[in-house]
């Protein structure tokens, strides 16, 4: 028998144990009857139940899903390497394909007709020896139309298994009816000759689709916020959800470029406009806010701040100290953590902007020297008479020679110095946008444990005081 296994993935509801993970795929009579096949006459009145339990827990009775698949199959047609040109997949049927290169990955679809249907993913490498279990070599995602990952996976897992099964097999759940993606993408590793590459095995791929028992409605939320411009002051604002990420850009500048002072190379490229956020709470409120917590974010240092009300109106209209700020210069890595308390309740306001050191463009130019040394020490060879009775010896030349010419060339240095920078910077090609993200997390309770119900109680309870004699 060939190599199979059997990956189901849980995009929204784990379903139980693993034992039950096949309940529902097992036909009752026909041709791919499983539970059935082995009938004697012999289990007289037992047979029946004994069928119907083989149905509800197939793998108590040693099925697994390759068995209730269909033989023969598809060869998958490229390119389906986008949504567009994505292969249709057809219930219970297998698929073949292979991973041509490091970019080449295969898209499958489905759609489903009712929410909370579960999916069951048959992943096989027919070409490898069934011994090793190894099915690796290859990523497998799950997703909707607009590109939102609802389970990831490494056929790796099954490598190694200490167990010795052939067969994996996870409960998954698609939420929501519609379209899901299945995208098969290769592993690069490298070669002996050190370059990139992928396996060249082919891979089998089928899928089961079947109801649950899942009687709730899936709720539609976003996977992410994205900022909607404009935001550009507190009174445009984007509202943000508490634990839901939020990405924004930030376009570069260069009408604000300010000078670095000891920096006659660089300038700053601003920002060209700040992003606004609002976020209303009741009060006595924990925040945290974990900047760039979902990816790095764009280069440059990023600077946020955050207001109530008042403070933000006075930011718009002059300088205004913020209650929390913070600058990812000083950060050492992603992601950035600030933690902090509000008390009254209200709108808070949270603003971010960017700054990007970047190489300005020189306008002018003149000759300078410099002495080698900083400490305008040099050593030059001073020599002697002529011919034969020549002699030389170095000397040690104090402050760089003291402006004498016959010392130039061994004590400085020459070079043209920029008198004058242009009004712009030079911005990397395509680099005129930064992206970054967020997540602001608010916790309902009192910023302060003293000011708590249970540290009152607390209080208030009575103490072990030893008594003497």
């Amino acid at each position: 028998m060939n190599r199979r296994t059997s990956i189901v993935v849980v995009a929204l509801l784990l379903i139980g144990a693993a034992q039950s993970s096949l309940a529902g795929l097992v036909p009752a009579g026909g041709a791919t009857d499983v539970c059935a096949s082995a009938k004697q006459d012999a289990f007289g009145d037992g047979y029946g139940l004994g069928v119907q339990q083989c149905q509800q827990d197939p793998t108590a009775f040693g099925i697994t899903l390759s068995q209730v698949l269909e033989t023969g199959g598809y060869g998958e047609t490229e390119p389906n390497d986008n949504m567009i040109s994505a292969n249709v997949l057809v219930a219970a049927v297998p698929f073949t394909g292979q991973s041509y290169g490091p970019s080449d990955r295969d898209l499958f679809y489905l759609v489903t007709s009712k929410p909370n249907e579960i999916l069951t993913i048959d992943f096989t490498v027919p070409g490898r020896d069934p011994a090793t279990q190894d099915v690796s070599g290859w990523v497998i995602q799950v997703t909707d139309s607009s590109g939102n990952v609802y389970a990831k996976f490494s056929t790796d897992y099954n490598q190694g298994n200490p167990n010795g099964d052939d067969e994996i097999t996870y409960p998954v759940t698609l939420g929501l009816a519609g379209t899901y993606y299945v995208v098969v993408s290769p592993v690069p590793f490298q070669n002996s000759a050190g370059q990139m590459t992928v396996t060249n095995d082919y891979y089998s791929l089928a899928v089961v689709l079947r109801d649950s028992d899942i009687n709730s409605l899936p709720v539609a939320v976003n996977f992410f916020d994205t900022e909607v411009e404009p935001n550009n002051t507190y009174t445009d604002a984007n509202p943000i959800a508490t634990g839901v990420t939020m990405y924004g850009m930030i376009n570069l500048s260069f009408a604000h470029i300010v000078q670095v002072v000891g920096e006659d190379t660089a300038q700053y490229a601003q920002g060209d406009d700040p992003d606004w956020y609002v976020f209303q709470t009741d009060g006595n409120e924990i925040i945290n806010l974990s900047f760039c917590n979902k990816e790095a974010c764009g280069d440059g240092d990023w600077f946020v701040e955050v207001f109530d009300a008042a403070g933000a109106a006075q930011a718009e209209s002059g300088e205004a100290t913020p209650l929390v700020a913070f600058n990812t210069a000083s950060a050492s890595g992603w992601p950035y953590n600030v933690t902090f308390g509000v008390k009254q309740p209200g709108p808070y306001y949270m603003r971010v902007n960017l700054k990007r050191k970047l190489t300005a463009p020189c306008l002018e130019t003149q000759p300078t020297q410099e002495c080698l040394n900083s400490d305008g020490i040099c050593i030059v060879q001073q020599c002697e008479g002529e011919g034969d009775t020549q002699s030389c010896a170095d000397v040690v030349v104090d402050n760089c020679g003291l402006g004498n010419t016959a010392y130039v060339e061994k004590c400085y240095k020459q070079f043209d110095q920029c008198v004058e920078y242009g009004k712009t910077v030079v911005l990397p090609e395509n680099e005129v946008t930064a992206q970054y993200n967020f997540t602001w997390y608010g916790t309902q309770m009192q910023p302060f444990t003293a000011d708590s119900d249970a540290y009152k109680a607390y209080m208030e309870r009575a103490s072990s005081v030893p008594t003497g004699n």
